[in-house]
């Protein structure tokens, strides 16, 4: 009985300790300056693009939004003004809660407004 309780709290706890993907089909072109994030837990993908205006996402303002896929070709991109086309996905966690994420399928740097 205890092994039981023991072996299901492991299960539940791991199960919620691990970020979970929720993709919707939505496309989405933002442009602002991409940099480095951190998180709590390293819930994050490391990088966000601070947009040039404020974007409603989900009901809510955002100022910036956190990009996926490929992180290695952002770096030749850091603190430079880029347009970023993708798909907008949800990403969930235990530190942060639900957060938008958008899924790069192109970005390019852009000359400065």
């Amino acid at each position: 009985m205890q092994r039981s309780k023991l072996k299901l709290m492991v299960i539940i706890i791991l199960g919620t300790s691990f970020l979970y993907y929720m993709g919707t089909q939505d496309a989405l072109t933002v442009t602002g300056k991409l940099i480095r994030v951190a998180g709590p837990g390293s819930e994050t993908t490391g990088w966000a693009v601070h947009l040039d205006s404020t974007i409603k996402i989900d009901g809510k303002q955002v100022q910036s939004i956190e990009v996926d896929h490929h992180t290695d070709r952002f770096d030749k991109l850091e603190d430079k003004r880029v347009k970023a086309t993708g798909t907008l996905t949800f990403w969930s966690g235990i530190e942060r809660g639900y957060w938008p994420v958008l899924d790069v399928s192109t970005i390019e740097e852009v000359k400065s407004k």
